[in-house]
């Protein structure tokens, strides 16, 4: 397992897109086990809020041109059925990700019951 963190620069919405699509494609398991958010401060809202444990779980962050951009991202995860939540914060301007687990929150089992 492991969580990737994005480089310093802001990306395109399109190259956020794709590289947490990949991120997720290479874990596996449907859209609704993972969840999908958008802070200004990702590795506290992963590590911190959810509980995601950060050498073992899969998560990634990516910095997006702006907040629109990255709430845009993020509702493009959600529409494919991804879960989470979306900021108004003007400086949450990253994406991030992470497959849901028992011990995260929220967990595989808030998960299975959705489905």
């Amino acid at each position: 397992m492991s969580g990737v963190r994005a480089l310093a620069r802001s990306r395109s919405a399109g190259s956020v897109v794709r590289r947490v699509e990949a991120h997720i494609r290479e874990e596996g398991g449907p859209p609704w086990a993972w969840y999908v958010g958008v802070a200004a401060r990702p590795g506290p809202r992963l590590f911190a809020v959810h509980g995601v444990v950060e050498d073992q779980d899969w998560w990634i962050w990516e910095d997006a041109e702006s907040a629109l951009m990255a709430r845009a991202v993020g509702r493009y995860f959600h529409e494919l059925g991804c879960q989470g939540e979306l900021t108004w914060d003007e400086a949450a301007t990253c994406v991030y990700a992470f497959r849901t687990a028992v011990h995260t929150s929220p967990g595989r089992l808030a998960c299975v019951t959705r489905g």
